[in-house]
C-alpha cells in the first residue's frame, strides 16, 4: 500500500450506482375448462297447512252464519255483517260453568227467586267433540218447538 496516496484525499469516494427493472410479460395460457350450467328440480313435498279463519255467528234469535273471514287471505265470505240495531235492547248477563249440572243448578236457583224477571234464555253449550254439534242442535230445537207449541 502507498501510505501517500490513502491520506492524499481520503474524502472522496466513488460508489456505483446500480438499478434493476423487472420486466413482465402477460401471455394466456389455457390451464384447464369449466362448464357452467343450471338444473332445475320438482319435488313433490306434503306439508300440512293450517289456516286461520274467523267466524262470526248470530245466536238470537235464530242460529245463523253470519261470516266467514280467511285470515291469511283477509278474505271476507258470507252475508250481512251489519249489526241489527233492535230498538227495545234488554239488559243480559252471562255466566260459564264447567258443566251441565252446575248451570242446571244455577237456572234452578234463578227460576225459583226470579221466576218473572227473565225474559228470554240463551243456551251456548261448548263441545268436546264437533260430530255431536248437530246432534245437541236437534235437541236445542225439538225443545224450542215443543215450548212454541205450549204457548
Amino acid at each position: 500500500m502507498n501510505p501517500v496516496s490513502a491520506q492524499s484525499d481520503p474524502q472522496e469516494h466513488q460508489i456505483q450506482l446500480l438499478q434493476e427493472q423487472l420486466v413482465v410479460e402477460r401471455k394466456r395460457q389455457k390451464i384447464g375448462e369449466v362448464v357452467i350450467r343450471k338444473e332445475i328440480e320438482t319435488r313433490i313435498v306434503e306439508v300440512p297447512v293450517y289456516q286461520e279463519k274467523l267466524i262470526v255467528e248470530q245466536v238470537s234469535p235464530v242460529f245463523k252464519r253470519l261470516a266467514e273471514i280467511q285470515l291469511s287471505e283477509g278474505k271476507i265470505e258470507g252475508t250481512d255483517l251489519n249489526p241489527t240495531a233492535s230498538p227495545n235492547l234488554k239488559p243480559t248477563v252471562t255466566g260459564t260453568f264447567s258443566s251441565l249440572q252446575e248451570a242446571i243448578s244455577v237456572l234452578a236457583a234463578i227460576a225459583r227467586q226470579y221466576p218473572q224477571e227473565c225474559t228470554q234464555v240463551q243456551i251456548r253449550l261448548t263441545l268436546e267433540d264437533a260430530n255431536k254439534q248437530t246432534i245437541y242442535r236437534a235437541a236445542l230445537e225439538g225443545y224450542r218447538d215443543r215450548a212454541d207449541h205450549l204457548r
